[in-house]
């Protein structure tokens, strides 16, 4: 018996030799939002929060069984970012807030093509990440009197900034998070060698969850800039119909 096991081996690994094609690449993402405006009589009154996201996924993998089929791992960095605003009395919008996040997340894939059609390939990719993201310091901005006759100073501002550097300091907020996905992909070549992809995560079936852990120091009720911690835990899943991440653009090269 162990001989067999041994000549299974030595044989799909001779498989693997001949028909595997090692793989170099990554995938790109860039999206965002400007945020929605109301206007009454043809002045600004509110304007909502704009996003910005960027993802970069450096990746390593193996194509075999004649390119049908791709398997492989990518590591996720991404950075994304939301502003929020305030209008002031000339109903002109400023920048309020800027709240900024670093993401990391290991991701091991796998693809199959069903249909290939000339340089075309389309198929589905599943995939595991697992990662977390850490939020950076928020920056304040100075601003006039608003609408609501609030103001702040440039001194106001950069007291603000002072004390969020401080609260930096106990603030450990963490998440860590994982998720199953299945999306539709389509490849092309265009060489024998180098090939571009686009991975539909609009459509994608997904299952996740994610924990956030909190570590900060409180002066609220008197507890006298007392160190709380505390947790929480999601789970979800379904058809992921929108995301920031809606549309995954890869490209990789063939050895």
């Amino acid at each position: 018996m162990k001989k067999v096991f041994m000549t299974l081996a030595v044989a799909l690994m001779g498989f693997t030799a001949v028909n595997a094609q090692l793989v170099l690449g990554g995938d790109l993402g860039l999206s965002g939002a400007a945020g929605t405006a109301t206007k009454n009589d043809g002045d600004l009154k509110y304007k909502g929060n704009s996003s910005f996201n960027f993802t970069f996924a450096p990746k390593a993998g193996y194509l075999f069984n004649d390119g049908k089929m791709e398997a492989g791992a990518a590591i996720s960095l991404g950075y994304n970012q939301i502003m929020s605003y305030v209008v002031l009395k000339d109903h002109k919008a400023a920048k309020n807030m800027k709240d900024p996040n670093f993401t990391i997340y290991f991701t091991p894939y796998y693809r199959y093509y069903f249909l290939q059609k000339g340089n075309f390939s389309f198929g589905v990719e599943a995939d595991l990440s697992f990662g977390s993201s850490f939020g950076l310091k928020n920056k304040y901005y100075e601003y006039d009197e608003t609408l609501d006759g609030v103001s702040r100073s440039k001194e106001q501002a950069d007291k603000m900034n002072d004390q969020a550097k401080e609260d930096k300091k106990f603030e450990k907020a963490k998440v860590l998070a994982w998720q199953i996905a299945i999306a539709p992909v389509a490849k092309y070549d265009l060489t024998d060698h180098f090939y571009v992809d686009v991975t539909l995560n609009a459509l994608a079936l997904y299952v996740g969850g994610d924990k956030t852990s909190y570590n900060f120091k409180s002066t609220e009720l008197g507890k006298g800039g007392q160190e709380i911690k505390f947790s929480q835990s999601n789970f979800n899943g379904g058809l992921r119909i929108a995301n920031h991440d809606y549309i995954k653009l890869g490209f990789a090269y063939k050895f």
